[in-house]
């Protein structure tokens, strides 16, 4: 299957499957994450994994120098939005107050509490 052949309904109910089986596997946990912290991290996830798209791109010896050219192009947008994205969590996170970013459930984050003063 393409992601560019699914219809904003199929997203939904990928999105929505996606959602139950989160809920199913770590019920209400959430009331007690610092749950900007995990967007954050899904964001940097998908940065990384834009830019490991890249590294294929540019390794790939099977498609022709425009293919590879639009899909570095598109990727590096994609890269920009996500750093946008990012920037506007932390904007939102100057305004929120402290009992909306407690974190007593969120476990091990790699570098995250180490820098705060935490684990």
């Amino acid at each position: 299957m393409r992601l560019g052949k699914l219809t904003f309904a199929e997203l939904n109910e990928w999105w929505a499957e996606r959602d139950d089986t989160g809920q199913r596997e770590y019920g209400n946990t959430h009331l007690r994450r610092y749950n900007l912290v995990d967007v954050i991290e899904e964001l940097m996830d998908a940065g990384i994994i834009l830019e490991r798209f890249v590294d294929r791109a540019e390794r790939d010896c099977n498609i022709n120098r425009e293919v590879e050219e639009k899909a570095i192009e598109g990727a590096d947008r994609l890269i920009f939005v996500v750093s946008a994205l990012i920037e506007s969590v932390c904007d939102l996170d100057r305004s929120l107050p402290e009992e909306l970013v407690s974190d007593e459930l969120g476990g091990d984050r790699v570098w995250f509490k180490s820098k705060e003063g935490g684990q």
